[in-house]
């Protein structure tokens, strides 16, 4: 975790929380495909076995290092959603509008759109310290 008395972090939670989905994996496997036709049972086991390969994969590349949003006096810093590890560098200069949602906090900025997604933020109530600090920071 960055130390700097100039900024401030949030954690931001891996990919590694929200795949439990990759266990309904063995189960899809086993069904029986009695009733249907051989190329479609084939179809089946093929797309699951894909999956579970890129659910694996994704957990690899998600779990290699901490992911943290990180205001500091001029910038933000912070993944750019869930699924990616590429961070982003936002002045809030640019920012032109940020809206308070049910999924989340979304930026709008000179350069795009970005997302700051509830389910990632660990605790209760540091999406609001997140937003505050986001008025605060760009005075909108």
């Amino acid at each position: 975790m960055p130390k700097n008395t100039e900024t401030t972090t949030f954690k931001y939670k891996n990919i590694i929380n929200y795949l439990p989905t990759l266990f309904l994996m063995p189960v899809i496997l086993s069904m029986s495909f009695e009733n249907t036709n051989y190329i479609f049972g084939l179809l089946m086991y093929t797309t699951t076995i894909s999956f579970t390969i890129l659910a694996i994969y994704a957990i690899y590349r998600n779990t290699r290092a901490d992911r943290f949003i990180i205001f500091s006096r001029d910038t933000i810093k912070l993944p750019k959603n869930l699924l990616h590890h590429r961070i982003i560098e936002i002045n809030y200069n640019d920012i032109i509008s940020f809206n308070y949602g049910m999924a989340g906090i979304k930026i709008i900025h000179k350069n795009g759109k970005i997302n700051i997604d509830k389910s990632g933020i660990k605790g209760i109530g540091v999406i609001d310290k997140i937003y505050n600090l986001l008025e605060e920071k760009t005075g909108l």
